[in-house]
């Protein structure tokens, strides 16, 4: 799918026209009908005192817009069209408030048959540059790797999503584990239900997101109509590792690696010719609001053991693994064959802003080496899969490659995580950590400059183990 993107840039996504809403299966346009021109400087016409409402207009083709939002999340471009005109594709990174102003970056369509200029390289060039040294100051939610699919406003006003083909292998019957990373919303009135994946529900297996006692909550089908599971509350606008499994007599929900839920579950499972789809279901075309990432399609029913031990990291083919959709820009299966493309509208991908430091500064941010942003979150609650109830908070030491957190006091520490730069070694930056607690708590490393960022959990019961991760971040030098 070729496209042009700017390092860490925000949203990358077909925007429906006025009035579209699902629109018919397979109709969305594809990523790579259009290049990218790059535009350095967005005009700006504020239409808010708070600056949420602003509207970042294209040089050029003043026609279109950027609507700059200064939030914590990643949101797409809209705003009026080209009369008659087919959605754009436009690529926008949200910039920082301060008392300079919001300063955003943004590229604007170059359609086919339109040749970049040689001004227009220079400029390109300069744009990646620029997006380096301002986009530090951009704020990340957490996230397990690097791109991620976008859907984006979502279901009912549009209808986003990955198709991939039928095939036979796609449908287990004995055993069946499925995985992925999310982080998505859905009405929290009524029983809202958003779809993860899915090969029709009515037929087949899918998983999503449903909204049961006013709470988001892991639902499942395995087995067609009829089959529905809930359990597992999967928070609203948080990345989490979701997981299902079957092993022949027992089905399985798991969060952020733990036991969530089991039923009691006879096979076979059931099967479908039916697409399979991410983001929705021939069944069900409720797209989320958010994100996805790291999907995985197994015929063997994977342990807890083995779910949590490759939930942060990049897996190979192995026995079992029937597909594996990393979503890193991309809809290839990294292992089957079953490759996908985009479909419906609003839809793309999204990367994280890079930069060097962790501005703004606050009290819950480590900063290593002025390039490793750490963020540490805790949970007291028994409930196995239950969401995070506090922030752990920086202790007041300062230190360059080292850092130490407190869950409950200032004067009683819980972590302590440090960065060694291990590339003379191993070609890799390591990340080191060791807890005095035995409470459940997740830890966010991002390497501000690459834009890459992994997850680590601690489960609750035993003392915290030490974290030793000497292939964390292939991201030398």
């Amino acid at each position: 799918m070729p496209e042009w993107r700017v390092p860490g840039a925000g949203v990358l996504a077909d925007q429906p026209g006025a009035g579209l809403a699902h629109g018919r299966p397979g109709s969305g346009r594809r990523m790579s009908e259009h290049r990218l021109r790059p535009v350095l400087v967005l005009q700006r016409r504020q239409l808010g005192g708070d600056g949420q409402g602003d509207q970042w207009l294209c040089p050029e083709q003043p026609e279109l817009d950027l609507l700059g939002r200064h939030d914590q999340r990643l949101l797409p471009a809209g705003g009026p069209r080209r009369p008659g005109g087919p959605p754009e594709d436009l690529l926008q990174l949200p910039g920082s408030t301060g008392a300079g102003g919001d300063r955003h970056l943004g590229v604007c369509k170059l359609p086919v048959g339109r040749e970049e200029t040689s001004m227009q390289r220079v400029f390109r060039r300069a744009l990646l540059v620029i997006a380096v040294l301002l986009a530090g100051a951009v704020a990340s939610s957490a996230q397990p790797f690097t791109a991620w699919l976008v859907t984006s406003p979502g279901y009912p006003t549009t209808h986003g999503y990955v198709e991939v083909p039928h095939a036979p292998e796609l449908n287990p019957t004995g055993a069946f584990t499925f995985e992925a990373w999310v982080s998505v919303t859905n009405s929290t009135t009524g029983q809202d239900c958003r779809t993860i994946a899915g090969k029709n529900y009515v037929q087949a297996w899918w998983i999503g997101v449903c909204t049961v006692s006013g709470q988001p909550t892991l639902r499942s089908y395995l087995k067609g109509g009829g089959s529905a599971r809930d359990g597992g509350v999967v928070p609203s606008n948080v990345w989490t590792h979701i997981a299902v499994t079957f092993d022949g007599g027992t089905r399985r929900h798991y969060i952020n690696g733990e036991l969530a839920a089991s039923f009691a579950e006879t096979g076979p499972l059931t099967t479908s010719t039916s697409e399979m789809r991410i983001g929705s279901d021939v069944s069900w075309e409720r797209s989320p609001t958010g994100y996805i990432e790291e999907v995985r399609l197994w015929n063997v029913a994977r342990t807890m053991a083995e779910i949590r031990d490759t939930l942060n990291k990049r897996i190979t083919a192995q026995p079992g693994l029937v597909a594996y959709w990393e979503l890193d820009s991309n809809a290839r299966d990294g292992v089957g064959g079953h490759d996908g493309e985009l479909g419906g509208t609003g839809r793309g991908y999204a990367l994280f802003a890079v930069g060097p430091g962790c501005s703004p500064p606050d009290g819950f941010t480590l900063c290593l080496n002025n390039r490793f942003r750490v963020r540490t979150y805790w949970r007291t609650n028994p409930a196995a899969g239950s969401p995070t109830d506090g922030r752990g908070q920086v202790a007041g030491c300062p230190n360059t490659g080292s850092g130490l957190f407190w869950f409950f006091a200032a004067d009683n520490w819980e972590l302590m995580v440090k960065e060694i730069d291990g590339c003379g070694l191993n070609n890799r930056h390591w990340i080191f950590s060791a807890a005095t607690t035995n409470v459940f708590y997740r830890m966010e490393v991002l390497d501000g400059l690459a834009g890459i960022q992994k997850i680590y959990f601690n489960y609750p019961g035993p003392p915290a183990p030490a974290v030793t991760d000497t292939s964390a971040f292939a991201t030398c030098p």
